[in-house]
């Protein structure tokens, strides 16, 4: 439209109501009467709104529709304005433009209402008011201005010439029925609903938020069935946003869930999550989604056989093996830690092959499901890092449980780290960070040598709880029997007491008291210990003592908890004792040295160097010393954090240095003076013991 050179400050909405006006006045005498001249003045006043709301500085419309709202003349020759059958269609338009602003549906739909309320005759064409149309679920769902969903299809209300014509954009329904919210990762995903091809029902899918919003993203749901095609997706998406909008509170919201384990609610209430059953009670309704290739997994974490058939095996057995008891505790213990506020934690039974290791794993397995090779409960560590990560994300607050530590990967170490830690690696993709995982839970494993020899490093040991004992006792022939017994029992029978705990957690725990009763624990735990490490055992130890409790208030059975405290406390000291590295790598360095006399000045007794040199000096009352290179080089071997080792050794006192040195230029009865590392005797004999004084 070319700008009226006289009227240059108006916008082009209302040029185009006033050259409108212009127009029919100038038709007056052949329309056969002369226009009112309220009808017209109040299409001027719709023309200037829409301009006012669509241009792209424009104020919300509300601070535009307010002031209308209370101009007795203004709403009058706006409602004349609607009523003309020569005015009416293009005011509705203005009106629709009003609507495209922002904010502008609400506002324009309280100015409708006070159109109608003072000319109650006013009635505006279906097309641009919205009509309702019964759909899925039985509802009436309201149309949006200027659709239409008649004859099975949805239309469009387009303009042609001096009138208006519907226009097919697709030939079966297709609506946003609701939606569910990812609290833990913001993400939203939109229900559709559309008709079958047959008009036999009604079919749904569930969505992300930008198939719906991008064309190109839309038409890839035709694959679903969906009737969206490349050709009608952008106006659909169209259709949706003004659906959704009109719709707001018909549109049925959910909370998704990826994971088991606790709910991140925005609502009051808790859920606990186990399998595919949701446990508590809150506002909304709450849907299970495991990520893609996940749900297979959550298939065996569900109730089997009967509870007190369960219970008549389980219990005698919890009751009379206290090292199995505390595997079976730790178990119901995992989704009490993000109550609590406990670390992850790992508990590792190590120990000879064939004594019950695995056994005593389904015994805790089959607290949450089935506790067969494979089905979805208990694991192998036999799986890359990245899909082990994927099935802890899964798990959530529930126990992750693996078995035969000696078919884990290289990873092993970083899994160590990251499984107790919570949270995954961070990975990048071309257009960003991929989402990190998440979770916070008790793992269980099993293997001949502890998890923990996997690596030197001393945070392993701060997270994990090693029991070595055998966890039914010695081998025996009634040992075997027995524990037949309890595997063909926990087979048919499971997944029914971590349901039991779900119920008591959400409905009969007061959370308070529960935290108190942990610090009281947790204390009483650390009085016992004197490092950092320890203190940080004894917490876990202190959360699965924590676990007896809650399963005996809860009528589960329930260990000999005095015993299984015993278990733990030989763990915690076990652990506080290997957790300390730099200790460990001088006996093992120490202990090498001194076993090769042959080797070390001193101690030889063989003339002449030996083959590939010496290894260091023995000087009984003062230091044994050893090359610094050698040293250094048979640390590494043993995967000792070397440089981190001697520089602890130097603080505590334990190397000769001067001037902040670690090493010092030593004979050893040849050309040179290499550097050796040299460690007082003192320390020597509270490593090795006799040894030491033996060889003096």
């Amino acid at each position: 439209m070319t700008p009226n050179p006289d009227r240059p400050h108006l916008g082009t909405h209302e040029q185009a109501a006033l050259d409108l006006a212009d127009r029919l006045e100038a038709e007056a005498s052949t329309l056969g009467a002369e226009l009112d001249q309220e009808p017209l003045s109040g299409l001027r006043t719709l023309g200037a709104l829409a301009d006012a709301a669509t241009t792209p500085e424009a104020p919300p419309v509300r601070a535009l529709v307010r002031p209308l709202l209370e101009d007795v003349v203004a709403l009058a020759a706006m409602a004349q304005a609607l009523l003309d059958r020569r005015l009416g269609p293009e005011a509705n338009r203005f009106l629709m433009l009003v609507e495209s602003g922002r904010g502008g549906a609400t506002w324009v739909g309280k100015l409708r209402a006070q159109l109608r309320a003072r000319t109650p005759s006013l009635k505006t064409p279906a097309s641009r008011e919205g009509n309702s149309h019964q759909g899925p679920h039985g509802c009436a769902w309201l149309i949006p201005p200027g659709w239409a969903v008649e004859s099975a299809q949805i239309g469009k209300w387009t303009r042609a010439g001096d009138g208006e014509t519907l226009r097919t954009v697709c030939r079966r329904p297709i609506f946003v029925v609701g939606y569910s919210d990812t609290p833990a990762t913001g993400e939203r995903h939109y229900d559709l609903s559309w008709l079958r091809l047959d008009g036999s029902g009604w079919r749904r899918a569930s969505v992300p938020s930008a198939d719906i919003s991008i064309a190109k993203r839309l038409a890839q749901s035709s694959a679903l069935g969906a009737p969206v095609t490349s050709e009608n997706a952008r106006e659909l998406v169209e259709f949706f946003d003004a659906f959704i909008h009109v719709n707001a509170e018909r549109l049925h919201r959910r909370l998704r869930v990826s994971a088991m384990g606790w709910a991140k609610l925005e609502t009051p209430g808790r859920i606990l999550v186990v399998g595919t059953d949701i446990f508590g009670e809150t506002e909304l309704s709450v849907e299970v989604c495991p990520m893609p290739g996940a749900e297979h997994w959550l298939k065996a974490w569900r109730p089997r056989g009967t509870l007190a058939m369960w219970k008549k095996i389980v219990g005698s057995t919890v009751q009379a093996h206290p090292v199995a008891g505390a595997l079976y505790l730790a178990s119901l213990a995992s989704p009490l830690l993000d109550i609590i506020g406990c670390p992850g934690f790992v508990v590792d039974l190590s120990g000879e092959t064939s004594r019950g290791k695995t056994t005593a794993l389904r015994l805790a397995a089959s607290v949450w499901g089935d506790p067969g090779d494979g089905a979805g409960v208990l694991h192998s560590w036999d799986g890359t890092a990245v899909g082990i990560e994927r099935l802890a994300a899964t798990v959530g607050n529930l126990p992750l449980i693996l078995d035969e530590t000696k078919r884990g990967n290289r990873g092993l170490t970083g899994l160590l780290y990251a499984l107790p830690q919570g949270q995954g690696r961070i990975r990048g993709r071309p257009d960003g960070v991929r989402e990190t995982h998440h979770w916070h839970f008790v793992t269980l494993s099993t293997g001949e040598a502890p998890v923990t020899s996997a690596s030197e490093h001393a945070g392993t040991r701060a997270r994990v709880l090693t029991l070595t004992s055998p966890p039914f006792g010695r081998p025996s022939e009634a040992g075997a029997k027995m524990t037949r017994t309890l595997v063909e029992a926990v087979t048919s029978h499971h997944g029914h007491a971590g349901r039991v705990l779900a119920n008591h957690l959400c409905r009969d725990v007061d959370v308070s008291s529960l935290r108190a009763r942990y610090e009281v624990l947790r204390e009483q735990g650390r009085q016992a210990s004197d490092r950092g490490v320890g203190h940080r055992l004894a917490d876990y130890g202190a959360a699965i003592l924590l676990a007896g409790e809650v399963v005996a208030a809860a009528g589960l059975p329930t260990p000999d908890l005095d015993r299984v405290a015993q278990v733990l406390d030989d763990a915690i000291k076990r652990g506080e004792a290997e957790s300390d590295r730099p200790r460990a790598a001088l006996d093992a360095l120490l202990s090498w040295v001194l076993s090769n006399p042959r080797k070390m000045v001193g101690m030889s007794t063989e003339e002449g160097q030996p083959h590939g040199g010496y290894l260091g000096r023995y000087e009984p009352g003062k230091h044994v010393s050893v090359v610094a290179e050698i040293a250094r080089d048979y640390l590494e071997r043993r995967s000792f954090d070397v440089e981190g080792a001697i520089r602890a050794w130097a603080e505590r006192g334990w190397l000769w240095g001067h001037g902040g040195h670690t090493t010092a230029t030593v004979s050893l009865d040849g050309p040179g003076r290499p550097r050796c590392l040299r460690v007082y005797w003192s320390v020597v004999v509270d490593l090795l013991g006799p040894q030491g004084e033996e060889e003096r």
